[in-house]
């Protein structure tokens, strides 16, 4: 059996935490995030990026900084830094609201005493990886570089989207391109201005050979298309190509869909590439109350029943309270209401299942309940091609406690994304550091 968001049957976990755990579980704000900083196989963080003049004797100002890559596991508060050297050290803090790759600016304190190559060590979490400063004696002249497939195309070119007609770009979107350095220096490229948005970035190239720069987005697209760009760098220039898309249209307004004969059918990433379908298909009672019934179909295995009700905003689901962990299973099972979504939210916001308690089928007396935030309630998703706006992106974690402990997290992470109009269109489990599920809308209609 295959594990998914509305059917799983997950490999038991250890049950230590449950004896050991020493500390009690919140669902306020506060919680420490983890993950590591990225960094290649030297230790060398990767990628990374020395912005500004780094000039002997001379104060950093806001155009010095360093930006680092983090693999965040748990979201949660963060504090980045690297040691002092030559008189100057990075240092942030803040909140990562998501899981996955993030891109982090490290603001430069300090005066440099002496030219030469700083090396910093930089530490988050657990982590650390090394990080390399130039300092020179006076303002850098420009370098001499040109861009990798002058005068066509730009090579290896890649874009970070989606674009969409109407929705200003922010910082998350931009291109990386290849330049060819043969001389360190300065460097400002750009690109013309196409449907309302440009590129454009600047920096030190402190090396040379064939380097990646990454040109940050600004502007709006005003239409839907292909757009065309030319890349300016002193006399070099390349193009390259962005798709402009338009979101996915929808009539109904919820989110999370129940009309009759509604369909939803997923690719799953788990094993083996096969798919899912879940199709609306009548109605039930359970426990007096009434629920939508969907059933659940995948390859190999029988069709499952679901049950899901909306109260007002609210949405339940009907199932076992173990169903979304693997860290314990009652031996007499316990049916329940979860609720898993709301129809309004707001990044940032917070709720909890009810607490279920019973006795384990080991014997033990334990209680499980669900925690959710919304991390995003207004992304824009793109999914097998298809681009999304007004989605809610669901983050959930079970924790259980004893007779003799607090609650504490079981490391199962679940993240939930679902579109106005449509449903579900993405879901991702992850354990510890380890993807266990993960499955993507492949095609739906909605009633």
């Amino acid at each position: 059996m295959k594990n998914r968001p509305f059917l799983l049957l997950l490999s038991s976990l250890s049950l230590l935490f449950i004896y050991s755990c020493k500390k009690e579980f919140s669902f306020e704000n506060g919680q420490k995030s983890h993950g590591r900083l990225a960094a290649d196989i030297s230790g060398n963080c990767a990628p990374i990026n020395a912005a500004g003049n780094f000039i002997l004797g001379h104060t950093l100002n806001d155009s010095n900084f360093l930006e680092v890559s983090v693999d965040v596991t748990n979201p949660g508060s963060y504090s980045i830094h690297s040691d002092t050297v030559n008189g100057y050290y990075f240092k942030t803090s803040g909140n990562f609201a998501d899981t996955g790759r993030i891109t982090v600016k490290l603001p430069g304190t300090g005066t440099p005493v002496s030219r030469g190559v700083d090396h910093f060590t930089m530490s988050y979490d657990s982590s650390i990886c090394s990080a390399t400063v130039s300092v020179l004696n006076n303002v850098p002249l420009p370098a001499g570089y040109s861009l990798s497939g002058a005068p066509n195309t730009c090579m290896s070119f890649s874009l970070r989207g989606p674009f969409i007609p109407n929705i200003p770009l922010d910082t998350s979107k931009g291109v990386e391109i290849q330049v060819d350095v043969t001389t360190p220096g300065t460097y400002s490229i750009t690109t013309n201005t196409v449907n309302g948005y440009s590129f454009s970035g600047s920096g030190l190239f402190t090396s040379t050979g064939i380097q990646t720069v990454r040109l940050a987005a600004t502007g709006m697209p005003i239409a839907a298309g292909s757009n065309s760009f030319t890349v300016t760098a002193g006399v070099s220039s390349c193009s390259f190509t962005v798709g402009v898309v338009v979101p996915v249209a929808v009539i109904n307004t919820d989110y999370f869909p129940l009309t009759a004969n509604s369909f939803w059918t997923y690719n799953h990433n788990f094993f083996v590439n096969d798919s899912v379908k879940r199709i609306v298909d009548g109605s039930a009672t359970r426990n007096t109350m009434s629920y939508v019934s969907m059933s659940e179909k995948v390859p190999t295995d029988p069709v499952h029943p679901l049950y899901f009700r909306k109260t007002g905003i609210e949405y339940y689901e009907f199932c076992r309270a173990d169903k979304y962990t693997g860290s314990l299973q009652y031996g007499d099972p316990i049916e329940v209401d979860i609720l898993f979504l709301k129809d309004v939210l707001s990044t940032g916001e917070e709720w909890a299942s009810q607490e279920f308690t019973g006795k384990a089928s080991f014997g033990q007396v334990l209680s499980i309940t669900y925690h959710f935030t919304c991390v995003d309630a207004n992304a824009v998703v793109s999914v097998n091609g298809k681009v999304f706006v007004n989605v809610y992106k669901i983050r959930m974690m079970p924790a259980i406690k004893s007779e003799f402990a607090g609650y504490g997290l079981t490391g199962e992470i679940y993240d939930f994304y679902y579109a106005k109009g449509v449903g579900l269109i993405y879901t991702k489990k992850v354990v510890g550091e380890f993807l266990q599920n993960e499955e993507h809308l492949l095609n739906w209609r909605v009633n």
